[in-house]
């Protein structure tokens, strides 16, 4: 199913769940048990026929190989099936919180939970997240039996007020209210374990999977469009439990507040933290001390009537089940809970008018305690890769004044050259960098990353000319197709003009469409597939034959390339392995599996291709790929 005809889909669900809420909610309980029901069919043949196989064998006295591999290629299935219908979801992460460390903040918490209706929570959990969020983990899998964990955001606590922060409370408690909490739980984990048996059965050679597949390629994405109404009926009917506790205007605040509040984390707040990693070696110890400051007062004024107008003008779409701003406005005008927008182009988080945020109300001198728990944590999970940022910024920096010295006495070659602009837009600043990049285009109109890059920089400085060139640069390389569509619709957007912006919208959507497709093509290979030669040079052959040469179990091997219908110039390469298999030797678990590993994690060849042995259910292939000339690489 497409994105188009899923949209299509919903919108034409969301009409008939207006028209009738109990009728499509009686409608998705018997989508759920039709999934299950066919489940249920495909075990019991499993079953009937181990049990035909097994009375064959003892009625007959004789016990023949192929039989046995029946037996234990069914049984296998059987096992893989059961283990993915039983779905544990992991509790959140974060570190929880108890009564002597935040005493207030959880008398606040029960309040409105109380107020809501909603039942008990038995975990808070702190997380690194400006979210907040009810997750519901089952103990006993299926059969449910839930328990109950609020995680809350230190930059969301550090944000809002008090009145914001108990009016998303309410929402997110608006989940777990009534048959609406335990049911949409249901439902969600459903959906999981219809995603872990896809996964499986997507998995290439997959025993049995033909007994599933195509029923649940039809019916995953007509539970998936169900369920996703569902689950959007649910967002706003916790918006009308919020409303009703906070008010409609400081629920409607609150939405709009955290959508600014990302934007300035994401473009402002965490960029300024990661550039530090460039000149001190270990991660900042107060960061989560300052985010609230930061947030709450920006020593740079955002710039806010921008950021609310796109917050604004951001469509509901099948991306996501929340509603947009203006959607989600709309409905609580609709219920009477909002007589017009408190959102007026003048409007700001930032006007002055909130004195202290929740954490600051709630916490008062624990406050401190919790920045320090938490950025004790966030250092320990970044240290690693603030150390790689560090160490390869010293040798970037070392390499940019390498570069610069010698630009300075000669003209540098190509790649240098394009290195040296790459470095000063990383190291230095856009402003010293664009000259480079337009004389690198000037004299090579064929280099495709300095055309990006210089459409990029152009873009910023509201040059469309930047238009041009990363179009060019979109149909010449497949690869630019997703991020330059991002770009321009960021463009066009930021600046009201929704007509071009759509236009590139759906061209992202339609080619993820084909990307998607492309990626499906290249999960897997069958005799009934066409193949070509690889077309390796001299150099690549060695850099292959010594990778499997490596491997004492691998005595033969194929390589060709897979002849595919999308993306063609994506190339699918096949290496086909025939590995060593004494009679004698007794082998456990999957070695076939655990050899294609071994070699997948030193292979030299691209990313897109496909290891297999030519075992079964591969066997067919080697006679396939002996007819391709020199697709025999190696042989021990």
């Amino acid at each position: 199913m497409t994105r188009e005809q899923f949209a299509t889909l919903v919108a034409r669900l969301e009409h008939e769940a207006a028209q009738s809420p109990s009728g499509y909610r009686r409608r998705v309980l018997f989508l759920a048990a039709l999934g299950y029901a066919y489940l249920g069919v495909v075990i019991l043949v499993i079953l009937a026929l181990l049990g035909v196989l097994v009375w064959l064998t003892s009625s007959s006295g004789h016990l023949h190989a192929g039989t046995v591999q029946a037996i234990f290629g069914l049984g296998l299935f059987l096992s893989v099936l059961l283990r993915s219908l039983w779905v544990r979801l992991p509790p959140p992460e974060g570190l929880r919180v108890s009564p002597s460390t935040a005493g207030q903040l959880m008398k606040t918490i029960e309040a409105v939970r109380a107020a809501v209706g909603a039942p008990r929570v038995h975990h808070i959990i702190f997380s690194h997240d400006l979210n907040a969020s009810v997750t519901q983990v089952p103990r006993l899998g299926f059969f449910g039996w839930p328990r109950n964990y609020l995680t809350i955001g230190w930059p969301l606590l550090q944000a809002l007020s008090l009145n914001q922060f108990r009016a998303v409370l309410a929402h997110e408690f608006g989940h777990l209210s009534g048959e609406h909490g335990y049911f949409g739980a249901w439902i969600y984990r459903i959906r999981q374990t219809w995603s872990r048996l896809m996964a499986v059965l997507d998995q290439p050679g997959a025993r049995g999977g033909w007994m599933l597949r195509r029923f649940f390629r039809w019916y995953a994405p007509y539970f998936n469009a169900y369920t996703f109404v569902l689950a959007r009926s649910h967002e706003y009917e916790a918006d009308l439990r919020a409303a009703r506790l906070a008010g409609g205007y400081v629920f409607i605040e609150s939405l709009a507040a955290l959508a600014l509040y990302s934007r300035f984390l994401e473009t402002r707040f965490w960029p300024d933290i990661w550039r530090l990693a460039e000149k001190q070696a270990s991660p900042p110890q107060h960061v989560w001390a300052r985010i609230g400051p930061d947030l709450r007062q920006p020593t740079q004024p955002p710039p806010t009537a921008q950021w609310l107008a796109q917050s604004l003008a951001q469509p509901t779409d099948v991306q996501d089940t929340h509603p947009s701003l203006q959607d989600r406005s709309a409905a609580l005008k609709a219920a009477g809970l909002l007589e017009a927008t408190p959102l007026q182009p003048n409007w700001s988080p930032w006007n002055g008018g909130q004195s202290l945020s929740a954490a600051q109300g709630l916490l008062g001198e624990q406050e401190a305690h919790w920045a320090q728990a938490l950025g004790q944590v966030w250092r320990q999970a970044i240290e690693q890769e603030w150390s790689s940022r560090y160490a390869y910024a010293q040798d970037a920096v070392r390499k940019l004044g390498e570069l610069e010295a010698k630009a300075a006495g000669r003209t540098l070659n190509p790649d240098e050259r394009f290195q040296l602009a790459n470095l000063t837009l990383e190291f230095r600043s856009s402003e010293q960098a664009l000259p480079i990049f337009e004389a690198i285009v000037a004299e090579q109109p064929e280099s495709q990353g300095a055309s990006y890059t210089l459409g990029r920089l152009y873009l910023e400085r509201d040059n469309e000319q930047g238009a041009v060139l990363v179009e060019r640069v979109m149909s010449r390389d497949w690869q630019a197709v997703l991020p330059g569509c991002e770009l321009l619709y960021a463009f066009y957007h930021q600046r009201n003009r929704d007509q071009e912006a759509q236009q590139y919208r759906e061209r992202w959507e339609e080619f993820s469409e084909l990307l998607a497709k492309a990626d499906r093509e290249r999960q897997d290979v069958s005799s009934r597939d066409h193949f070509m030669s690889h077309g390796f040079d001299g150099r690549t052959l060695e850099q292959v034959r010594t990778w499997l040469a490596e491997e004492p179990m691998v005595t033969r091997a194929y390589v060709v390339r897979k002849t595919v219908s999308h993306l063609p110039q994506w190339p699918c390469f096949i290496v086909g392995i025939i590995r060593a298999h004494p009679w004698w030797r007794y082998e456990t678990g999957n070695p076939a599996q655990r050899l294609v590993e071994r070699l997948v994690h030193k292979s030299p060849l691209p990313s897109v291709t496909l290891l297999i042995t030519l075992d079964a259910p591969y066997q067919k292939l080697r006679k396939v790929f002996a007819r391709i000339v020199g697709a025999e690489i190696f042989r021990r």
